[in-house]
């Protein structure tokens, strides 16, 4: 479980005056500050009674508010963000690096394309009435696009950016349903859901991971495509090249204009 996710999923959900948006909020500008505060303290620094923080850490699914002092106390979001953005070339002109990683990851990624993964992926979005896109932060980005790329060839998917309403489609989806993560670093369900056993029911929906993870593997998702890569700058724009080769094969096999 990540706290930004949890705080942003808030802070995307929740009025700007509402109590809840109030303490993600400050957790969030002060996070680093936060790591041996009490409740009561925290309730002071938001201004907000310390019933509000129990409250609080209920409503985003913590059991308490030790929970959320744990996950305060671990967040070190610097360390993903330092391995995305840290090159192999050693030039002294970073962006150059960067142009010139990127087209080499590109170039990676048409070599190890599997276009049988595709048609299976595209043949399921087509044969499905209920399909939903997910992702989190970025990758939201990109299947809200693709979303939109496939209304225009008149498959209608929906798309679900908020992490709670994630949550409560995922615990309640059926074999009807298929569901279609992008997840770059293929934790997406370590952010979502709370707890995994929920997934130990039968007539589970059918779920594609799109990532760039070759070892994250969840027992309940169908199948991961896999990008051939690591968790890097690149990773977003591989997932995004790959949304667009799903609306590419999806207006060649199944668009009637």
């Amino acid at each position: 479980m990540e706290l930004h996710g949890l705080l942003l999923g808030v802070i995307e959900k929740e009025d700007p005056g509402s109590t809840d948006y109030i303490i993600a909020d400050y957790i969030l500008h002060n996070v680093y500050e936060l790591g041996k505060c009490s409740s009561l303290e925290l309730a002071q620094g938001c201004n907000v009674s310390k019933s509000s923080i129990s409250r609080f850490c209920r409503n985003i699914g913590l059991e308490d508010f030790f929970t959320l002092k744990v996950l305060i106390s671990t967040y070190q979001p610097y360390k993903r963000v330092n391995q995305k953005y840290t090159f192999e070339s050693k030039s002294e002109n970073k962006v150059i690096d960067f142009i010139d990683e990127s087209l080499a990851h590109l170039e990676k990624f048409k070599n190890e394309f599997n276009q049988e993964e595709l048609v299976e992926l595209v043949k399921d979005i087509h044969e499905h009435d209920s399909v939903i896109f997910m992702g989190l932060y970025q990758a939201s980005c990109i299947s809200n696009s693709l979303q939109k790329d496939l209304l225009s060839f008149n498959k209608v998917v929906a798309n679900v950016g908020d992490i709670f309403k994630q949550r409560s489609i995922i615990e309640r989806a059926t074999s009807d349903d298929l569901i279609v993560v992008f997840s770059a670093t293929a934790s997406f369900f370590d952010s979502v859901l709370l707890r995994k056993n929920v997934m130990n029911r039968k007539n589970l929906p059918k779920i594609y991971v799109i990532t760039v993870n070759d070892s994250l593997e969840e027992k309940f998702v169908h199948k991961y495509i896999r990008l051939s890569d690591s968790y890097n700058f690149a990773s977003c724009m591989l997932l995004n090249f790959y949304s667009t080769a799903i609306a590419i094969e999806y207006k060649t096999k199944y668009f009637v204009s």
